[in-house]
């Protein structure tokens, strides 16, 4: 089987390739994995799309509206960790199960906090001003990675995501830029005619292709930044 690690160092004698710090790499990894782990890949996205179903359901219920946002803004971001935590090993090339998804609430509480806090402060600078929010984004994006990685305290994951990523903001705000500007080309059509059957196809490729593209995208990145960083150690 041909490898997926998509490290900047390579783990093993029989890594075939590596890949280069910057967007074309890590979008050059992503694809990679999506093409030689299909079948893993898919299991740990039925994971993450069965919560959104539930979500989707509750949110349809008597009263369910505002019970559905705070499990998505509690145990949605909780599993969203859980989520890049499979992601960044399946660009490793690791064995891994789609359960691990759910190793992250093994510390729910510190899970959640990192992730909230990332959130409110990227929101923050977006509403106030968008260059200070796609600063923090550039920044401090890769803390939840740093968490799940390498089981950080919250601040020490901020920190870290922090280091990793100087010198290299431009390319991870570009990554940001693309991927959202890709969503949002997906799920347009969704937003303007959702029973279309344009809208259909495209949501459907959202899910199942976009996702997991962005998710082992940036996976590639961090793990990318954190070998060089590592590299200049040496």
């Amino acid at each position: 089987m041909e490898e997926a690690a998509c490290v900047m160092k390579a783990r093993s004698s029989s890594v075939s390739g590596e890949y280069t710090v910057g967007v074309p790499g890590w979008f050059a990894c992503a694809l990679n994995v999506l093409k030689t782990r299909p079948n893993i890949v898919l299991r740990g996205l039925a994971i993450m799309l069965l919560f959104s179903l539930a979500a989707v359901v509750l949110g349809m219920l008597p009263g369910g509206y505002y019970i559905a946002i705070a499990v998505q803004l509690t145990i949605g971001l909780v599993l969203q960790a859980g989520w890049n935590l499979f992601c960044l090993r399946l660009v490793r090339d690791e064995d891994v199960s789609p359960m691990v998804i759910f190793e992250p609430f093994r510390r729910f509480g510190q899970a959640w906090l990192v992730s909230i806090i990332l959130s409110l402060m990227t929101a923050a600078g977006l509403f106030f001003f968008i260059i200070p929010g796609l600063y923090v984004l550039a920044r401090f994006g890769m803390g939840v990675f740093a968490f799940v990685d390498r089981d950080l305290e919250v601040a020490d994951a901020l920190n870290f995501s922090s280091w990793i990523t100087e010198g290299n903001r431009l390319q991870i705000l570009l990554l940001h830029l693309i991927i959202g500007a890709m969503s949002l080309i997906f799920l347009l059509p969704n937003l303007m005619d959702p029973e279309s059957q344009m809208s259909m196809v495209m949501l459907l490729v959202y899910q199942f292709i976009m996702i997991p593209l962005a998710g082992t995208a940036y996976a590639a990145a961090y793990d990318s930044l954190v070998e060089t960083k590592a590299g200049e150690r040496t």
